[in-house]
């Protein structure tokens, strides 16, 4: 055996055992998208296959309707090209349902086909809008249709589409701090006085001085905020973080989520350089993060891992990206973003979900693509209650 089937071999039985960390996982999936190891592979799930056929545990009706939505052979979507692989990818969706992973598959109308019927007790996702909050402590409601100019001083603060860009008259002295705000079911774009570009997710907030003046660029952020940090060697970009975190940055483009009901703080770097800094007096010595790490601070950092970036970047691109999340991570995300609450019936089952869904769907069109999972759904107005499956 070859070293990379070998590492296919390893990667394989920990993936399916649910014990491979973030790193092992992104390893697995770019080895199983590669052709020369479709046949090491389907060696792999047959032999597991024969393994738990024996144990009666499997679901061949459900797994059945997640591979004709993979293979567009279901209401709507688009066909897979690799029709060949289809018997083996059966025998590994069936794999996956007893490793306790579920596929999510978001349903595209078919060419021609009727649009969905309104359902007007359904629930819309979120939208652009947030509050900002002047240096006098006016606030101003913001939403795409906004078009306006907020005149604060010697800075002009334009509103469009969405959007927020601060312009400072030259030679004028502005001072100040401004705060903006994303409400549940909201999200906003800003572009700061230095020309930084942020993108904050929702019930998220950043603060800010109307002009940045001294020896660095210091925001404050609580949320999710997605930063294009424009360069600037003689004034560092500094990033108050909570949970005792700072990040120092120059030129560079990263992720931070740190709310609060997260279990924690995440940063992620996708190009430049990062230096994450704690502010207690025991604290550790900095992490430098290279462009595709990220860390995880709880009480402290954990060690760097290489990220998922298409995975982090999901919600800033308009998808839910579920590889690996589980059911009560996607309810907090669905808290937040369809402004509901959810309630457990009982305790959820433990699954992983895998697969991406667009964050511009109607509550109930989301709830659909779950629907033939380990757990069911009841509504009352804003509340969403997760049963047990059937």
């Amino acid at each position: 055996m070859d070293p990379d089937s070998a590492r296919l071999h390893t990667l394989f039985h920990l993936y399916t055992n649910a014990t491979c960390t973030a790193e092992e996982r992104h390893e697995y999936l770019q080895l199983v998208k590669q052709q020369q190891y479709a046949d090491a592979l389907q060696q792999l799930i047959q032999q597991q296959l024969e393994q738990t056929d024996a144990e009666g545990e499997l679901n061949p009706a459900r797994a059945a309707v997640i591979l004709r939505s993979i293979t567009g052979g279901g209401a709507g979507g688009k066909r897979i090209a690799l029709r060949r692989w289809a018997p083996w990818l059966a025998a590994a969706v069936l794999l996956l349902a007893a490793a306790g992973v579920w596929l999510v598959y978001d349903g595209k109308e078919e060419q021609g086909g009727q649009p969905p019927v309104a359902d007007n007790n359904d629930i819309q996702p979120g939208a652009n809008k947030a509050l900002l909050t002047l240096a006098d402590g006016t606030v101003v409601a913001l939403d795409s249709a906004g078009n306006q100019v907020i005149q604060q001083g010697a800075v002009a603060i334009r509103q469009q589409a969405g959007s927020l860009q601060y312009d400072v008259q030259e030679g004028k002295a502005a001072t100040g701090t401004n705060l903006l705000t994303t409400p549940r079911g909201g999200q906003f774009r800003i572009v700061l006085p230095d020309g930084t570009k942020v993108w904050l997710n929702a019930e998220s907030s950043i603060k800010y001085p109307v002009v940045f003046a001294g020896k660095e660029r210091r925001v404050t952020v609580t949320g999710e905020a997605y930063f294009e940090v424009a360069a600037r060697a003689d004034m560092p970009f500094m990033v108050d973080a909570g949970r005792h975190t700072a990040l120092q940055v120059l030129g560079t483009r990263f992720n931070i989520n740190s709310y609060d009901n997260e279990p924690a703080l995440v940063a992620t770097l996708l190009q430049g350089s990062i230096k994450l800094m704690q502010t207690l007096p025991d604290a550790p010595a900095p992490l430098i993060l290279r462009p595709g790490e990220q860390v995880a601070v709880q009480q402290r950092p954990g060690s760097k891992m290489q990220a998922d970036t298409a995975r982090v970047m999901a919600w800033k691109n308009g998808v839910f990206n579920l590889d690996g999340v589980d059911i009560k991570e996607l309810m907090r995300q669905l808290e937040r973003w369809y402004d509901i609450r959810v309630v457990y019936a009982q305790q959820p089952p433990d699954i992983r979900l895998f697969g991406k869904i667009s964050r511009n769907k109607t509550l109930n069109n989301f709830l659909k693509a779950l629907e033939d999972y380990e757990v069911k759904f009841k509504r009352q107005g804003n509340t969403l209650i997760v049963l047990p499956g059937a």
